[in-house]
């Protein structure tokens, strides 16, 4: 094992709610971050609602029409946590999302070389999945998740494969 990766885990996800937001672009990943994070600011830590800390943090890619792919952009969407008073605004969606199971695995500082570790941390924990009793079972309701993590003055991404 690569000494950035860990071990992977069979987890269960509690039940969140999360703020959405989607978009398509040439780096969606920081549009959609950048915007939900100025939205939850406004609308829930200004609100006195939550600390934005103690908000978890998703995304993953999405699909797009093949007409902007073939322009070079992609699809992202990014959650946060929200307490149940939030409500959905214009370009934001409120989610349920249900208890689940997951085979996760932390990549430890992903954005130094994030195309060589992201990328070997995905194929690890697909490998993985796909190689023993587990099997990748997605839904409509099931996604492949990232999480940012900041532990001790270090960057982790916890990514989730949803498993049956």
């Amino acid at each position: 094992m690569l000494d950035y990766l860990s071990e992977v885990k069979i987890e269960k996800l509690p039940a969140l709610r999360v703020a959405t937001y989607s978009v398509a672009g040439k780096e969606p990943e920081d549009e959609a971050i950048d915007y939900l994070n100025r939205w939850i600011e406004k609308n829930v830590v200004e609100k006195g609602l939550a600390k934005g800390e103690n908000l978890r943090n998703f995304g993953f890619d999405i699909p797009i029409y093949s007409y902007l792919t073939e322009k070079g952009y992609r699809g992202y969407e990014a959650w946060r946590e929200v307490p149940k008073d939030v409500n959905p605004s214009e370009y934001i969606v409120i989610k349920e999302i249900q208890e689940d199971v997951y085979a996760t695995l932390t990549i430890k500082e992903p954005f130094k070389d994030p195309f060589e570790k992201i990328g070997k941390g995905w194929k690890t924990l697909i490998n993985w999945v796909n190689s023993g009793e587990y099997r990748s079972k997605f839904t409509l309701n099931r996604f492949c998740l990232e999480e940012i993590i900041h532990e001790n003055g270090v960057e982790y991404m916890k990514i989730y494969e949803p498993v049956k």
